[in-house]
């Protein structure tokens, strides 16, 4: 006989009925908050496609979605959800098909799968999965409110889905035992847990047949009642994340390196139909919310990742990403349900300052860790800089010391000093200054901090050396070279922004080159992805990819002193923003005698160096200074070197050894220095092949 149980054991004709009546009821509430949600999100500004190359949407849904990929980083918190994730997906699979087995029966239906190995599989797996959900919700639990984990708050929602979801599993494994001991069925390999819980009940007399238990049905309707305000009270609280989180996933930016977007501002506002009045740039009020921010907003599950790794918030700042979603989530679904006034006209409620101080964006790094953490796929920084750009743009607010790169870049189109100072520095490295009309096969992009700042010109002038060394065919910009324009784009300032990048781009198509080539990677991502947004399309490439490859290939040999313990700092925007991890450890690799050291926090999770957003120009005085901060991991590891491939970030550290005294401890190099100090002594042995 083919093995099976009884569904709806004990339960009458009449429950059956009026459990459906709720059920219906149910649907009914979830409908009208789901209808809520869903009109909220299209209450949105236009926004790019986010509906192309479903089959590459589809695999990445189920990587982070079904395989839980983001999730399962962080161990401890990893482990409990995967619990809680994995055993609810088996338990929602077990009761559709129970459904379908019990509802699906009559003249037109006859399906039975309820049985056999189906049921003994779905049985183990449901009682499997319902004790390791009781536990991972009783970790998730001990950690919010036993360890008090840092950053995770402890608000009536997250107690309350707790206890729910808890409820709903301890009624069914009491409702799973009591059923075992009337009934007598006795499968302690299918239903351990339940066989189990039936134990507690030995002293409870038995029900004969064709009697019913009332104690089994009123825990029935127990059980049911708490699983019927589950599925109701998805649109209203944390679980909608249930929902949105995967369609937020879905619909995630699939740029490997996106740029924020952006109209031509002088194209638009020549148009006859332009008008100022209306015109607007970036976030001010829940109007501006596009419906891929409104879809993130809600898929936040408030567990506090981002603001673990976020460096301003470790540092002691006002500020935090959760901190961000959370509330222009709660503005933007309150300003929303306000509706109308009576003349007819939407409230308008700033973000700012309504929601936010107007200094919590200034806070940010635009270093990205919150995004690479995010579980739900939150894109942190682009909102945060759409609040910046209207903050600047539209309301002319902006930190004081901001303001002074912004104003050098309107005046001398970069944010340092006289362009005088660059042509004569060039002038003296005795480097080939490439005209409008010429040729070269790689154009050298200095970059402003690089031209500007002494110490760090020895950043471009040893990379020089090592073009000469490899024989490479290059040449730079020279007067013609501006500011990339990645302070006005980071400040917010998009007028300046695009006015001095349209005059670069203009310079650079005024030359021929296969490679534009950069030590910066803020010139590197801004060169490379904010340009094409603007119609310019270069092949970028930073000094470690370019330089790793010349070694890798034969023309650069290096040799020279051993340099021992190296520790890398990956820079945010050289690693985060471009992925590029591997091609600097490999140039640090191929150094004589170099013993290469991983920081604590490295990769993807690199801490910022601080310099990031801005920070260069500005200093909020937090109560701890990220670049020590970072430092103190360089120390730990015991390097003696630290090398990096960023100016901002060498300028950052460089600081930072003198603050902490470390100055005849740890030496702060960029990779194009560590590269010209192991060139050979006997230029006769370097390759004169031209690329």
């Amino acid at each position: 006989m083919e093995v099976a149980r009884e569904i709806y054991w004990n339960i009458g004709l009449a429950s059956k009925i009026l459990m459906y009546a709720a059920l219906l009821a149910t649907l009914v509430v979830f409908g009208v908050g789901l209808g809520a949600r869903i009109r909220y999100w299209r209450r949105a500004k236009p926004e790019g496609d986010r509906f192309t190359d479903w089959a590459r949407r589809v695999g990445l849904l189920l990587g982070d979605v079904l395989l839980q990929r983001r999730v399962v980083r962080k161990a401890f918190p990893g482990i409990f959800h995967g619990f809680i994730f994995y055993a609810f997906v088996v338990c929602t699979i077990t009761t559709a098909v129970v459904f379908i087995d019990a509802d699906f029966t009559g003249p037109l239906f006859d399906i039975h799968i309820f049985r056999g190995w189906v049921y003994l599989l779905l049985s183990v797996g449901a009682d499997v999965g319902g004790a390791l959900a009781v536990v991972g919700l009783g970790l998730a639990a001990w950690r919010r409110y036993v360890g008090r984990a840092e950053h995770l708050e402890r608000k009536f929602d997250d107690a309350f889905v707790l206890v729910l979801l808890a409820l709903i599993l301890i009624t069914g494994f009491l409702l799973e035992g009591l059923r075992i001991h009337h009934t007598g069925e006795v499968k302690p390999l299918w239903s351990p847990v339940g066989y189990a819980v039936s134990l507690i009940f030995s002293g409870v007399p038995r029900v004969a047949s064709g009697e019913r238990s009332v104690g089994h049905l009123l825990l029935w309707w127990v059980h049911l009642g708490l699983a019927l305000t589950f599925i109701a009270s998805l649109p209203y609280t944390k679980l909608f994340h249930i929902l949105s989180l995967p369609t937020n996933v879905f619909l995630q930016n699939l740029d490997p390196n996106p740029a924020l977007e952006r109209v031509d501002l002088e194209a638009l506002m020549s148009e006859e139909t332009f008008d100022p009045s209306t015109f607007t740039v970036g976030m001010a009020s829940e109007r501006d919310f596009p419906f891929t921010v409104r879809i993130q907003q809600d898929a936040c599950i408030e567990c506090g990742r981002c603001q673990d790794v976020c460096p301003s918030t470790r540092a002691g700042d006002p500020f935090g990403p959760m901190t961000l979603v959370q509330r222009l989530r709660d503005y933007g679904h309150r300003t929303s349900s306000e509706g109308a006034s009576p003349e007819g006209e939407d409230p308008v409620r700033p973000i700012i300052p309504e929601i936010l101080d107007e200094h919590f964006a200034w806070y940010c790094r635009t270093c990205r860790a919150c995004m690479e953490v995010c579980p739900a796929k939150i894109e942190h920084i682009p909102q945060i800089m759409e609040i910046r750009r209207n903050e600047v743009s539209i309301q002319g607010r902006l930190p004081e010391e901001a303001q002074v790169p912004l104003r050098l870049l309107q005046s001398n189109q970069n944010a340092f000093g006289n362009q005088e100072e660059r042509v004569g520095w060039i002038e003296r490295c005795d480097v080939r200054v490439v005209g409008p009309g010429e040729e070269v096969d790689v154009l050298y992009f200095v970059g402003c901090l690089t031209s500007f700042d002494l110490e760090k010109r020895r950043i471009a002038e040893d990379l020089f050396r090592v073009l000469k060394a490899a024989g490479v065919d290059f040449g730079v910009l020279g007067g013609d070279e501006l500011c990339c324009g990645d302070p006005a784009r980071v400040l917010g300032d998009e007028m300046v922004f695009q006015t001095v990048a349209k005059a670069q781009i203009e310079a650079l198509r005024a030359r021929r080159f296969r490679i534009l080539l950069v030590s910066c990677p803020h010139c590197l991502h801004t060169l490379g992805n904010e340009y094409r947004r603007l119609g310019a399309a270069f092949e970028v490439v930073h000094h470690s990819r370019f330089l790793s490859e010349l070694v890798t290939s034969g023309r650069l040999r290096l040799q020279g002193e051993a340099l021992k313990e190296v520790a890398f700092h990956d820079p945010c925007y050289l690693g985060r923003y471009q992925g590029a991890y591997e091609d600097p450890r490999r140039l640090l690799s191929a150094l004589p005698g170099v013993q290469l050291r991983e920081l604590a926090e490295r990769r993807e999770q690199s801490l910022c160096c601080g310099g990031g957003g801005g920070h260069f120009w500005m200093d909020f005085k937090a109560p701890q200074r990220i670049n020590n901060l970072r430092m103190e991991q360089v120390k730990a590891s015991g390097a003696g070197v630290v090398a990096t491939g960023c100016p901002y970030c060498l300028h950052m550290l460089v600081d930072s050894v003198k603050l902490l005294d470390l100055e005849d401890r740890v030496q702060v190099q960029d990779l194009a220095t560590l590269a010209a100090r192991a060139l050979p002594a006997d230029p006769d042995d370097t390759p004169t092949t031209e690329a």
